[in-house]
């Protein structure tokens, strides 16, 4: 997607939440340095890698641009493979905190402390899993982002979709509980918010590869 000037490419950016985002410093409406500033102040796309570009020399500039909140700043003309090299990289460090937080128990929350919104979205989570009424409808609400958002923000950060990330949440809880606790299956389900023992069953095994029954007997023997 492309944009002719900053206020644009600010307004497609909230929209469509993409991956990553190259600048000009020189536009009209929004300059680079604005652009940056708004996207790395706003919920809804601060999680976003920004590349600046500029025909400018000077130290200073650089330093201005990365003290906006650029994760990259090229001197034009630029090497294009340089380029495509740090959009690599910027995008495999995203793939990095995806898998980090994925490998973890969500109250863990080691990655998820350096964004505030994944720090709300688990506080969220800790405080409604119980309740199975607690779905995707509710989730959005209580967060400051529409629905679109949501789900392109919490993709971005964790590679879950927003149904995957509330089910994962609630089966990591689950597995904590058939560690800790004396409960059967079907008490576990209802206690993290699964209405349907049946179905909890299935998404466990999914995930974790054995029965939620197996797994429990292993704890017990």
């Amino acid at each position: 997607m492309t944009a002719g000037d900053g206020q644009a490419g600010f307004d497609i950016a909230v929209h469509f939440i993409p991956d990553i985002i190259i600048s000009d410093i020189t536009m009209p409406k929004m300059d680079g340095y604005t652009l940056t500033e708004k996207l790395k102040s706003d919920p809804r796309t601060d999680h976003i890698p920004v590349i600046l570009l500029t025909a400018r020399t000077a130290q200073e500039e650089k330093i201005k641009g990365l003290s906006a909140g650029a994760d990259a700043y090229l001197t034009k003309p630029f090497n294009e493979e340089e380029l495509k090299v740090r959009m690599d990289n910027l995008i495999e460090r995203r793939r990095k905190l995806q898998s980090a937080f994925a490998g973890q128990k969500p109250l863990a929350k080691k990655e998820a402390d350096q964004d505030p919104f994944m720090d709300k979205v688990l506080q969220l989570m800790e405080e409604n899993y119980k309740d199975e009424g607690f779905g995707i409808g509710e989730f959005v609400k209580s967060l400051p982002l529409g629905r679109m958002q949501v789900h392109r923000k919490l993709k971005a950060l964790t590679n879950f979709s927003t149904s995957q990330f509330i089910n994962y949440f609630r089966l990591e809880k689950a597995r904590e509980l058939l560690d800790n606790e004396q409960l059967n299956v079907s008490e576990t389900a209802y206690t993290c918010g699964f209405s349907d023992p049946g179905y909890f069953s299935k998404l466990f095994t999914k995930k974790y590869g054995v029965s939620p029954l197996a797994y429990r007997g292993e704890k017990v023997g």
